[in-house]
């Protein structure tokens, strides 16, 4: 029966001659502890690559539901001011006369959300204060922090028709998704005129 464990490091043989010296086959404590430490660091690298990568991917679709919500706002307004006239604009809102006859306003509430008011009494709708009850155009994941109308009437003999300038500022209403601030601009040239 041969030996598994080969014994090793006998002085002599019997004869005179030196026994075969074997060598077992392994690692050194050193050899294990510089292998485990490069191990370690290669994997913290990885580790931290994924875990920004996770954040990116947050970030991002965070900044495609803030531009989401604000484009579907934003084409709802196109919509309505395309077909208005008599457009003004008070401080921070825009209002007019839509297809229907009903005098609209569009503004930005307290809290940072794009809103649509409906003005229902008669002649006395020149101010934001009489319009009533407001419809949320935006979600509450997104705040608008900045909201402009431009309403450029043209000159005399200006060919174009009126075009109505939509400037907003967009950020997320949370801290751990896209944290910068979009700044989106668009002008809707008002077919009623």
């Amino acid at each position: 029966m041969k030996n598994k464990f080969p014994i090793t490091n006998y002085p002599a043989s019997p004869a005179g001659g030196q026994l075969p010296v074997t060598r077992r086959s392994g690692f050194t404590i050193v050899e294990l502890l510089v292998s485990m430490g490069i191990f370690v660091s290669v994997l913290g690298m990885v580790v931290g690559i994924f875990i920004g990568s996770l954040r990116a991917e947050r970030s991002l679709v965070g900044f495609m539901a803030i531009n989401d919500n604000v484009s579907l706002a934003l084409e709802q307004m196109a919509r309505e001011i395309r077909t208005g006239e008599d457009f003004s604009v008070s401080g921070s809102a825009l209002i007019f006369t839509n297809a229907q006859s009903d005098t609209i306003a569009y503004g930005l509430s307290v809290d940072g959300i794009l809103e649509r008011g409906v003005c229902f009494l008669e002649g006395n709708c020149a101010d934001i204060s009489s319009f009533g009850d407001f419809v949320a155009l935006t979600g509450n994941k997104a705040v608008v922090d900045r909201l402009s109308f431009v309403v450029d009437e043209g000159t005399g003999g200006d060919p174009w028709p009126l075009r109505v300038t939509i400037r907003l500022g967009v950020k997320s209403a949370s801290s751990d998704t896209y944290g910068g601030r979009t700044d989106i601009q668009t002008t809707v040239s008002a077919r009623g005129n």
